[in-house]
């Protein structure tokens, strides 16, 4: 994105950690998931240790998805009123919008990733992420400008691409998650909605999303005054974050 221009690297950085930062409640919380499954995998009961992932899908989807739909009916003046410069304000609503099915995605994602770690599986999810970024760089290289066929949509193509690869990333999980041995050792097949699991998960996930919520605003918060001292300035900072 760079490559396209300042104001459009400002957008995405500008963009993409409120989206991040409006989003990691959500999956942080997703992340309790994990300590439950390895408490009974490690118990020496192991088919209980899928019904944990599906209860985690159940705590936090819904309550992700509002949340997606009303930062998508309101990026605009949300951006408007943190004082975002009138040129990175509709590329950033561009970016955030494309970007914003992918949040649900991701959080999806984050019940299975540590599904899997609760069981010792490492390495599905590695495989998962690495396809998954090779995908978003090819996507995003011809979506962001015009090559490979695709049509050139700037930053609307660069959030497009991640959402894509976000989307996949998590259909690549769920495939891993309902493979035959998943399912008749760990239990991973379909279960409905157990509210008192659910109650269980969001006691210990919650406390664990909001410390992560806190962190990302303060850091959030620093990039408005950022933002505020101009596009080249917000982009130097969005090049530089991305270099760490």
């Amino acid at each position: 994105v760079g490559r396209v221009g300042a104001s459009e690297l400002a957008a995405v950085g500008f963009g993409g950690v409120w989206l991040w930062t409006l989003t990691c409640g959500f999956v942080g919380t997703a992340t309790g998931v994990q300590t439950f499954v390895s408490q009974f995998h490690g118990a020496g009961e192991p088919g209980r240790c899928g019904h944990f992932a599906w209860q985690g899908l159940y705590a936090v989807i819904p309550a992700a998805l509002l949340a997606a739909l009303a930062l998508l009916l309101g990026a605009a003046p949300f951006l408007s009123l943190l004082g975002a410069s009138p040129t990175l304000q509709p590329l950033a609503v561009d970016y955030m919008s494309a970007r914003i099915p992918g949040s649900l995605a991701v959080c999806a994602a984050t019940a299975f990733v540590s599904f899997f770690r609760g069981v010792g599986d490492t390495r599905t999810p590695l495989y998962a992420t690495l396809f998954a970024n090779i995908l978003n760089a090819v996507l995003s290289y011809g979506l962001i400008f015009g090559r490979l066929g695709l049509p050139q949509w700037g930053v609307a193509g660069a959030g497009t691409a991640t959402a894509i690869s976000e989307w996949v990333y998590a259909g690549l999980l769920l495939w891993a998650f309902q493979r035959p041995h998943a399912r008749t050792h760990f239990g991973s097949r379909w279960q409905p909605p157990d509210l008192v699991t659910m109650r269980r998960l969001l006691r210990l996930g919650v406390p664990v999303g909001g410390q992560w919520l806190l962190e990302m605003l303060s850091f959030s918060v620093f990039l408005v005054l950022v933002a505020r001292m101009g596009d080249v300035s917000m982009a130097a900072s969005q090049a530089f974050v991305a270099l760490l």
